[in-house]
C-alpha cells in the first residue's frame, strides 16, 4: 500500500513586471546581507538585481519574468500544480496594507 501524502505548494503573491505592474516587483530585490560571517565578508549586500537578465531568485522561470497580476500565467502555473499532484495551494499574504490584495 502507498503512503497516503497531501502535497501542498507554497504560491508567492509579490511577483511583477512593468507591463502590468507599472514596475518589477520583487524580481529586483536588493541582495541580503548573508546570515554567515564568511560568507557575508564575501557578496557584496545592498545591490538591487537587474531584471529581466539578472532576478532575485536562484531559477530563472521557464516563462521568463512575470506578474501574479497576469491571469493567464497564474492560471498555467495553477494547472501545472495540478497536473503534478500538488493538492493545495498556500499563498502568501500581508494583509490589506501589504500591496498584494488581489
Amino acid at each position: 500500500e502507498l503512503p497516503n501524502y497531501h502535497v501542498t505548494a507554497f504560491y508567492y503573491l509579490w511577483y511583477g513586471t512593468p507591463e502590468v505592474d507599472s514596475r518589477y516587483l520583487h524580481w529586483d530585490h536588493s541582495v541580503l546581507p548573508h546570515w554567515d560571517e564568511e560568507i557575508r565578508k564575501k557578496i557584496q549586500s545592498g545591490q538591487k538585481h537587474n531584471p529581466p537578465e539578472e532576478i532575485h531568485s536562484p531559477f530563472y522561470p521557464a516563462r521568463g519574468v512575470y506578474s501574479v497580476r497576469d491571469k493567464r500565467v497564474v492560471e498555467a502555473q495553477l494547472k501545472e500544480l495540478e497536473e503534478v499532484g500538488v493538492d493545495s495551494v498556500s499563498l502568501s499574504w500581508w494583509g490589506r496594507s501589504g500591496g498584494d490584495t488581489q
